[in-house]
């Protein structure tokens, strides 16, 4: 792809210096690391304000429509929401809940699945509103595919040694590696 410039948002700057240096190394391109928290409106401020002053072109620069990419996961086709869930009060903080989510399971597949399929929800609803108010921005969500990535670094341990071998196994035989899932998602932008 040979971007121009690349800047990669991260929270952590460890995990993030990381990243950075694994795609510059196996990609020779010229990385920036800007530090953005999303639970913090005050980062998330920060880092727009960093953006307006130093993010370079933008869309408008181009003629072309902004686009607000999510990234999705075909997994959301696989949530089952079950009556607990559908009853309960507050609906995220039943899915936050350790003793909802930890001793059947759900913490892992489940709770992933469920979140997965919000994200694409809260996309199209986001988009609905946006084309309502004609405000000139397009959301689009955009599953990469089956990437291996850093996300399953922890995935073996000695309870899951048999899971870990499986995703071994799949990783080699199906996956994309990151950087082309990541195509996926610059394409969409």
């Amino acid at each position: 792809m040979n971007p121009g410039r690349l800047i990669m948002a991260c929270r952590s700057k460890d995990r993030g210096q990381a990243a950075v240096d694994k795609l510059a190394s196996e990609t020779g391109f010229k990385v920036e690391l800007w530090l953005v928290d999303l639970a913090s409106f005050a980062s998330m401020s920060s880092f727009a304000d960093k953006f307006d002053k130093d993010g370079g072109r933008t869309a408008a620069q181009f003629s072309t429509t902004p686009r607000l990419v999510t990234v999705a996961s075909g997994v959301h086709y696989w949530a089952v929401i079950d009556q607990e869930l559908i009853e309960a009060p507050a609906l995220l903080a039943k899915l936050s809940d350790e003793t909802y989510c930890k001793p059947s399971g759900r913490l892992g597949g489940t709770r992933y699945n469920i979140c997965k399929l919000f994200n694409v929800l809260f996309t199209r609803a986001l988009q609905d509103r946006l084309a309502q108010a004609s405000f000139p921005v397009t959301a689009v969500s955009v599953c990469p595919g089956y990437c291996a990535s850093e996300l399953r670094r922890n995935l073996i341990s000695e309870s899951r040694i048999v899971m870990g071998v499986v995703e071994y196994v799949m990783v080699k035989a199906l996956a994309f590696t990151a950087e082309e899932g990541s195509r996926q998602l610059v394409y969409a932008a």
